[in-house]
């Protein structure tokens, strides 16, 4: 996936935030930071590399678990918490999650454990206020990264940490990088103009910006050294089941398996690519695929107007079942 395939392996590797990344490699230590600027320009990927850099390590796995029934992600050395505006709304509970974490050194390199909370601007200011005391506390081990949205609420609270703005990049810069990456995958064909359209049609957020460039490789059938999705197992497993369910047109599994992938903390726009890459590896009419890809380009979009993202994904493959059935009769 393109997703997985555009992102830098190492700091080294940034061209889109370069400036930024060459900042993190020049620092000394890995310290409580807040990543901030608009939604899909990298924020997440960065903090991920700057654990990368300060353990150098840039092979370590991640793997998802729940902690008091929240789904986290996590590596030897950090923690990753999502925040939505659904979780984490309980005191007690946020406190009990950042004690697991922060009690004890990290066994495996004895240093701070580092705890990634991505939406962090979601939390209630009494969890604001939670988190700052644990920054604080000379019996609590850990270092906390950020990623925000808006600053602006975090500033009175957090002052004492440092800030990184993230700005949008400069759409010349995503074109040639765009056009470096596919160079490299043997892809012609895709214009500037082309890409141009992709970058603003997406308000320049770059997990949709990779999607839709996939999906109209996909749709132009351009041609590609290597198309092969490495699907982590459970992953693979739900997503499986959910174009099952939709070729079945069962309507209440379907529900029940986009909620389990859901829970996976995998980004809601990489779940459409997911769906809509098994879909297309099915032995269907070439015009069901045509008509798979639009739907899937349109909620693409409608994810990043949205708070409702979960009835987005279930809008989008009930509109699947929809086209199948119409071409059927």
């Amino acid at each position: 996936m393109f997703l997985d395939e555009f992102e830098p392996k190492t700091l080294t590797d940034f061209v889109i935030n370069k400036n930024i990344a060459h900042r993190i490699l020049n620092q000394s230590g890995l310290f409580n930071t807040v990543l901030y600027g608009p939604r899909g320009v990298g924020k997440f990927t960065l903090a991920r590399k700057m654990i990368n850099h300060y353990f150098n390590d840039y092979n370590f796995r991640i793997k998802s678990d729940t902690v008091f029934d929240n789904k986290i992600n996590q590596s030897k050395y950090h923690y990753e918490l999502f925040v939505t505006n659904y979780n984490y709304k309980d005191k007690q509970s946020f406190l009990k999650t950042l004690d697991e974490f922060s009690s004890n050194k990290n066994v495996s390199n004895g240093e701070n454990n580092v705890i990634i909370i991505k939406n962090a601007d979601l939390l209630s200011r009494n969890n604001l206020l939670i988190l700052k005391k644990f920054s604080e506390r000379n019996d609590k081990f850990v270092t906390f990264i950020l990623t925000v949205k808006n600053y602006s609420k975090l500033r009175s609270v957090l002052g004492s940490f440092f800030s990184t703005r993230v700005p949008v990049s400069n759409e010349s810069v995503i074109i040639d990088y765009l056009r470096d990456k596919l160079t490299e995958k043997k892809i012609l064909g895709l214009g500037v103009q082309e890409l141009s359209k992709i970058i603003k049609n997406n308000d320049f957020n770059l997990t949709s910006i990779y999607i839709d460039t996939e999906i109209l490789v996909m749709k132009n059938n351009l041609p590609e050294e290597k198309n092969q999705i490495k699907f982590k197992n459970e992953i693979n497993k739900f997503t499986k089941r959910i174009v099952n369910n939709i070729f079945a047109i069962d309507y209440e599994e379907l529900r029940n398996n986009i909620y389990e992938l859901t829970c996976r903390n995998i980004e809601k726009s990489e779940i459409i690519n997911l769906i809509l890459n098994k879909l297309l590896r099915c032995d269907i009419d070439e015009r069901l695929k045509y008509d798979f890809i639009e739907i899937a380009a349109k909620y693409s979009h409608r994810l990043m107007l949205s708070n409702k993202e979960v009835i987005q994904l279930e809008s989008m493959c009930y509109e699947f079942i929809y086209v199948i059935r119409m071409f059927k009769e």
